[in-house]
């Protein structure tokens, strides 16, 4: 008998896990991912990230680098 292993391809995703304090709505590239805390699931990459708190009248826009397989944690403090 043959037995042949098979291996699961290698992921192409990883999973940004982003908070803002205060909170703040979240936009990557043209997709609106909703207020934070988000965790959302992105192919591999680099992005950026724009943070809004309207309330505040502050946008941050912060850079993000997503690793297939890989949570990526990321704390923004926004402050006027």
């Amino acid at each position: 008998a043959v037995v042949t292993r098979v291996r699961s391809p290698a992921p192409k995703t990883g999973t940004l896990l982003l908070a803002a304090f205060p909170w703040a709505r979240v936009r990557v590239g043209n997709r609106d991912l909703g207020v934070t805390p988000v965790s959302v699931e992105l192919p591999a990459g680099d992005y950026s990230a724009v943070l809004e708190n309207d309330a505040l009248k502050v946008t941050r826009t912060v850079p993000l680098k997503i690793r297939a397989g890989k949570k990526t944690p990321v704390f923004v403090r926004l402050e006027p």
